[in-house]
């Protein structure tokens, strides 16, 4: 099936917000109604829009639109409006598209779902759909899988993820690691020695695996970068909110992301000032908590000593002051 250009799948953002907002409201009031015809011709568009979303990696636009399939879905149950003929007709739509469509499709089509038959990308992601960590756990973390297969997962996954999903990976990683013998493998771009010895504690552990994968996303260049740096941002952050961390390990996580700005093109570099400030604000936070005003210092001279071409990284220049 054909593909919408990234553009056109950017347009359909703002109406694709306009239904969300309408149908949740006209939901609430049990007042949303549309004929058969109204329900197919829309759930098809709707289903077209995420396949093009997946093809193009645009998890935001991607993100509204299994949102709207997921109230359509709603009132399909509430209402019983699809007949054999308009299901059939539906799944024959969706088994045109990737198959990560058949997963958001199931809430308007009620199709049975062989989970032993699923591959382990889309175990992965109907995991992350259904926040179900016990059907992770028996398809995914307990099968001894390595390292470079997670990534090989993940890597085509994060591409088109939500913000929410992005976070439920960050979850299964930690899952993971608790599961396997498989240490996770350095990549080849960590070329340099950090102020402070790195640690295999279960969070940093899910950082470096999101930022091997956003290192080798970047080298793909997808036309959505500042939403996939955005993900990444705000899981940081959130994960990091979940367990409090010694002052070293959230400066060798704050050394890792300006090492991987400063080998990241300059025009999108900037892209990464305001996690890079959130992980400073930490870091001096911390140190003041626990009287470690020296690691201030400490900092700035790591920074400096970044291998990768530091005086034309003008961001990192303002992250050493």
């Amino acid at each position: 099936m054909p593909g919408l250009e990234v553009e056109e799948v950017r347009k359909a953002d703002f109406s694709l917000e306009c239904l969300n907002v309408g149908f949740s409201i006209l939901l609430e009031k049990n007042a949303l109604c549309m004929t058969s015809r109204t329900f197919i011709t829309l759930a098809k568009t709707i289903i077209k829009i995420i396949n093009d979303c997946i093809q193009s990696s645009c998890g935001r636009v991607k993100e509204t639109a299994a949102d709207v399939l997921a109230l359509m879905g709603k009132l399909q149950n509430f209402s019983g409006i699809l007949d054999d003929s308009s299901k059939a007709e539906l799944w024959l739509e969706v088994s045109s598209c990737n198959p990560i469509v058949f997963l958001y499709s199931i809430e308007i089509l009620p199709l049975n779902l062989d989970m032993n038959e699923l591959s382990l990308e889309l175990a992965w992601m109907w995991s992350c759909i259904t926040k179900d960590i016990n059907f992770y756990e028996d398809k995914i973390a307990t099968c001894g899988i390595s390292y470079i297969s997670l990534l090989n997962i993940l890597i085509p996954l994060l591409c088109h993820s939500s913000k929410s999903e992005w976070l439920d990976s960050a979850h299964f990683i930690k899952i993971y690691f608790k599961h396997t013998e498989n240490k996770r493998e350095a990549t080849s771009y960590e070329n340099m020695s950090w102020v402070f010895p790195r640690n295999n504690s279960s969070t940093y552990l899910v950082f470096t695996s999101l930022l091997d994968c956003l290192h080798f996303i970047l080298l793909d260049k997808p036309t959505e970068i500042a939403y996939i740096i955005s993900c990444f941002s705000n899981t940081v952050m959130s994960i990091l909110k979940e367990e409090t961390l010694h002052s070293h390990s959230l400066m060798n996580i704050f050394l890792d992301v300006c090492h991987l700005v400063s080998i990241t093109e300059f025009e999108k570099q900037n892209l990464f000032s305001n996690l890079l400030l959130d992980l400073k604000k930490s870091i001096f936070l911390n140190c003041k908590k626990n009287e470690k005003s020296n690691y201030e210092n400490l900092l700035d001279t790591a920074v400096k000593r970044l291998p990768d071409s530091f005086e034309k990284t003008p961001l990192l220049q303002k992250m050493s002051g």
